[in-house]
């Protein structure tokens, strides 16, 4: 794999050779940037292929950031520490264009190695072999845009790959864990498939008719979800 870009947004540069060293032990290159600002021009000058949100910022003030970092790059990888848990942020921050969300707390060799994961299945690729037409919805990998009823709305990173694995295992019970170990780290980043449920809330908004009344995501209630293939 060639060398991905990464920018990391961080107020304090104190643990910043740490965060330089691991991402570079990965083959990560990392550009730092002092402050939200400063990181959107950033964006507008380098194409990055993802972007680490660090000791940085108020919860409001990362939602409001994510939703122009979407604009300016759509297939942007954006990751998130938060020093604690809350649900309800967290939807927000999903919803605002959020991949994922990590604890601040962890090492940061794991950290990179999430990054890397995130970064690891090449979605171009996969947008050549897989023409995905879900109904009356149109899904390009390639661009990151889904069209549904004419308007192109953009397609998470994250959200591209969580569809890309469901799609592959079509017809079968597929448990939150599986999903973890296949996406993320390991099983217990998201103990309790918070952060999946409210990304698969996220993808229905995009593909289903009626959100409320999924026809192809199912939920399997204590197991986790199954994709029901378009016929």
């Amino acid at each position: 794999m060639n060398e991905s870009l990464v920018l990391v947004v961080q107020q304090d540069y104190s643990d910043s050779g740490l965060i330089a060293k691991a991402l570079a032990d990965e083959n990560l290159t990392c550009v730092f940037q002092p402050s939200l600002a400063k990181a959107l021009q950033s964006l507008s000058q380098h194409r990055y292929d993802a972007m680490l949100l660090y000791k940085n910022g108020s919860g409001m003030q990362i939602e409001k950031f994510c939703r122009k970092a979407r604009q300016r790059l759509p297939g942007l990888t954006i990751i998130a520490c938060l020093d604690e848990r809350q649900p309800e942020l967290e939807e927000r921050l999903f919803n605002a264009g959020l991949d994922d969300i990590v604890s601040q707390g962890l090492p940061p060799g794991i950290i990179a190695k999430r990054i890397l994961l995130r970064l690891k299945n090449p979605l171009r690729k996969a947008s050549k072999t897989l023409g995905i037409h879900i109904g009356e919805v149109i899904v390009d990998l390639e661009t990151l845009h889904v069209w549904k009823g004419g308007s192109p709305e953009t397609l998470s990173r994250g959200l591209a790959r969580l569809l890309c694995y469901l799609i592959k295992n079509p017809n079968r019970p597929i448990s939150r864990q599986e999903v973890a170990k296949a996406l993320w780290v390991d099983a217990k980043v998201d103990p309790g498939g918070r952060n999946l449920d409210m990304q698969v809330m996220k993808l229905r908004r995009l593909i289903e008719t009626d959100p409320k009344k999924p026809i192809f995501i199912r939920t399997i209630r204590g197991t986790g979800y199954v994709f029901l293939a378009p016929r």
